[in-house]
């Protein structure tokens, strides 16, 4: 080589002088980043050492270690004991370093093992990404929810991830509650909305919303005197009143996809499954799409009164001819007419 103390470092290509050389002005700053750079080990600042991760043992004596973001890969202090920041636990997405009682939110990844669990009076808000302050110091409302930012009671109905609680702390908080499945929810419901949902949420029987029971099925049988019944999809399964006399949802027979209810006059398409069952024998003006797995209104409302050959609407302007198979029935507009199998704007032909 031309000069035995530099090499060739960073992803452009430079010719730098080696870290950590003595006699050098990097004498002090063994530590290179991705970019060739030279750093000392004290350096508060995180350093850079994507691509070239193995730079950061230089410098283990001294505390640094490495930490992945989907950002970069950095060489960091962050609660080092000796270190400059001894007191700044927390890692954030850029890999600078954050104390406990830093007053705004923190934008961090793994808020499992990089917020509550270092800093116990800091929250995961939103479950992922952002760390901070417990905001819940009233110990009336000590639970903290990303589902409307605010505190709540121990009796709050829904489920709130251990993520968001102060070291991940349940039962500790609210003697009434419990985690499960990496929520802490109430251990059992109240009796004005007995029915748990699949996230440990509870909700009334005459509730209009189908309630998600995913793994709890049985859960469902608590509303049965309401007529809330089990409707199982290939997405969920789900605990609903769809048709169901006296309930919120008694003209809405037809069950989607993903449990909600409509009613026989829907206008748009519905998706569904099984239609053998769950679309023209309880809705006759109404017909399977493809089969399946849609169920569409088998008739067109005044808007849009035209139907095609394939059961589409058009409105009575429509520009283009419509395929009504010669139905004269179907040209029912004033200002069309048929011409053989097409329905066409009067003066119009094909």
């Amino acid at each position: 080589a031309v000069c035995s103390n530099r090499l060739v470092s960073g992803s452009k290509k430079y010719c730098v002088l080696k870290c950590g050389l003595k006699g050098t002005s990097n004498a002090d700053k063994p530590l290179m980043d991705t970019d060739g750079k030279c750093h000392a080990c004290d350096e508060e600042g995180p350093i850079n050492v994507d691509k070239v991760k193995d730079n950061c043992n230089v410098c283990s004596k001294e505390g640094r270690f490495l930490t992945t973001t989907t950002g970069s890969i950095y060489c960091v202090t962050c609660g080092v004991k000796g270190s400059k920041n001894a007191d700044k636990p927390i890692i954030s997405y850029s890999g600078n370093c954050y104390a406990c009682n830093e007053k705004n939110d923190i934008n961090i990844e793994k808020p499992a093992t990089n917020c509550i669990n270092v800093c116990p009076n800091r929250i995961a808000k939103n479950q992922c990404c952002w760390c901070g302050l417990n905001p819940c110091t009233d110990l009336t409302k000590p639970l903290y929810s990303s589902r409307d930012s605010q505190c709540h009671s121990c009796d709050y109905s829904y489920s709130i991830p251990l993520s968001e609680l102060p070291d991940r702390k349940c039962t500790e908080l609210c003697s009434n509650r419990k985690p499960e499945n990496g929520q802490c929810v109430l251990a059992s419901c109240p009796s004005d909305k007995p029915l748990m949902d699949a996230n440990g949420g509870c909700h009334a029987c005459d509730t209009e919303t189908s309630v998600n029971v995913e793994g709890v099925e049985a859960n469902c049988n608590v509303c049965s005197k309401e007529g809330r019944f089990l409707t199982t999809t290939t997405d969920k399964s789900y605990c609903v009143t769809c048709g169901v006399k006296g309930s919120k949802n008694a003209d809405k027979p037809i069950i989607s996809y993903s449990g909600g209810c409509y009613a026989c006059n829907e206008k748009n398409d519905i998706n569904i499954e099984k239609p053998a069952i769950n679309c023209v024998p309880i809705c006759p003006n109404r017909y399977a799409v493809n089969e399946c797995c849609w169920c569409g209104l088998d008739y067109c409302t005044d808007d849009v009164p035209l139907m095609d050959v394939d059961k589409n609407c058009h409105p009575c302007n429509e520009p283009l001819p419509i395929d009504v198979g010669g139905d004269e029935t179907k040209c029912s507009c004033l200002n069309r007419t048929l011409d053989g199998q097409y329905c066409v704007l009067n003066g119009s032909s094909i």
